[in-house]
């Protein structure tokens, strides 16, 4: 997998790398020939919550809500 940044690049070659000297290796090969490597990638940003399901809260909430409950006579018994 090639490098995404050039701070990731100086972290996997630094003495406290988080990756073993074989897989920096590695890395290097897959990233040879790389050039215009920003210097940070920023973060995805996260999506809004209830974006992209089927429901949101309120419409759950709408859905599951409960009926009135009859009395014996039929008819709605408000709580």
């Amino acid at each position: 997998m090639p490098y995404m940044s050039r701070a990731q690049q100086g972290l996997f070659h630094s003495p406290n790398s988080p990756v073993s000297k074989e897989e920096v290796a590695k890395w290097d090969k897959e990233s040879k020939g790389e050039k215009n490597l920003p210097e940070y990638v920023k973060a995805k940003k996260k999506d809004p919550p209830g974006n992209g399901k089927k429901f949101g809260a309120s419409a759950l909430a709408h859905a599951f809500r409960q009926q009135p409950k009859e009395s014996a006579s039929g008819e709605g018994v408000a709580e």
